[in-house]
């Protein structure tokens, strides 16, 4: 058997500006999101069950557990069972660890002062990751994903997608976030944004019926030139397709550069959409002063709303009657379940999205097929 009690694993999550120090203190060592395990890791691009570190011929061994967003040894992710050494290097997704054991002078340095970043050479927001990514973005590795949206009547028609992106190299996450947390420590979030909406409205052009494509934009994007500038050269390619873009409530800081900016996707005849409406500081005076086409409800204001007390139910219902008068479309989004539609529907929502409409896909799986 091995000692396991002076190993540990010293590092950040997430956003954290403190370092963990955790105890290896018996294995298996289980690491994920879900309760009960050894390390818990409350972040959300992190697997229920992401990795276990167990003893195997000679010490520690890593395995990971089919985790969505890959565990890394040294910056190159693992495929198989790995053995471990002092000072190696883990990321769980994008959070990272130093694998160290410990002896009479490292314990007295904790005793004397906090461990910093510094202490063990830890790279910040995975920038072993950083070439990975630029070669991602040079050969444009990224796979889009389509999400229907619907009209809440009784056959719920289809009115489009929400274009969302994935990643498509073999050495990063396929996620969204733990890619754009990675691209922001490069300054390289903006390249994100833009490859995951050119190719996603590229590809879309094959979808049938000309549906609305509601693509993302990164928050760094709003109200800028760049932005309008890439979208101005979507247009000239594709000038028929019916694009809406889509922002987060809280861009809606200044009413005066918002309002030129609608005007500028107006022009472009692309539409304006406001997502996450409630996440936070509801601004329903500030959305109205420049009117979007469609507001997208949070997802926290609609999770199990057909069990909310009925007061919670009449303010939901109060904001989108307001939504509805102003012409506004109105979406319900992250509906789980029947009984979501059917009071979403009687609360006056107009249109709805979620995983029980369907799920985020590749383009193949929206297109009819070819009749012999």
């Amino acid at each position: 058997m091995i000692e396991q009690s002076g190993w540990y694993l010293h590092g950040y999550v997430d956003a954290e500006k403190t370092p963990r120090r955790i105890p290896i203190a018996s294995v298996p060592f289980r690491i994920g999101r879900a309760d009960g395990l050894e390390a818990q890791l409350p972040v959300h691009h992190v697997s229920e069950l992401h990795a276990e570190i167990f003893e195997g011929q000679g010490g520690l061994w890593l395995r990971d557990h089919n985790s969505s967003n890959g565990t890394f040894l040294n910056r190159e992710r693992i495929t198989a069972d790995t053995a471990l050494s002092d000072g190696d290097i883990i990321h769980f997704s994008t959070n990272e660890f130093v694998l160290r054991r410990e002896t009479e002078s490292t314990r007295q340095l904790a005793q004397t002062k906090l461990l910093s970043k510094s202490d063990f050479d830890l790279p910040e927001h995975f920038v072993g990751g950083i070439p990975a990514l630029q070669e991602l973005l040079d050969q444009k590795q990224v796979l889009p994903h389509y999400q229907p949206l619907v009209r809440l009547n009784d056959a719920q028609d289809l009115i489009g997608f929400e274009v969302r992106g994935r990643g498509g190299h073999a050495g990063l996450p396929v996620a969204p976030s733990p890619l754009f947390e990675l691209a922001e420590s490069a300054n390289l979030e903006i390249q994100l944004s833009q490859l995951f909406r050119q190719k996603g409205l590229y590809l879309a052009q094959v979808l049938p019926g000309a549906p609305k494509l509601f693509v993302k934009c990164h928050r760094s994007e709003v109200g800028t030139g760049e932005i309008l500038d890439s979208l101005l050269e979507i247009r000239t390619s594709i000038p028929e397709a019916g694009i809406v873009l889509e922002t987060h409530e809280a861009a809606v800081l200044n009413a005066n550069a918002m309002t030129n900016f609608r005007t500028a996707l107006e022009e472009m005849n692309i539409g304006l959409a406001y997502d996450n409406f409630g996440a936070g500081e509801a601004r329903l005076v500030e959305l109205i002063e420049v009117p979007p086409d469609y507001i997208k409800f949070d997802i926290s204001l609609i999770r199990a709303i057909d069990q909310a007390p009925v007061a919670r139910q009449k303010m939901l219902q109060t904001l989108v009657s307001i939504v509805n008068d102003l012409r506004i479309g109105s979406i319900a989004k992250g509906l789980e379940t029947a009984d979501e539609i059917r009071i979403c529907r009687e609360l006056g929502f107009g249109f709805g999205q979620g995983n029980f409409i369907g799920l985020p896909a590749p383009i193949h799986s929206w297109l009819n097929p070819i009749s012999s």
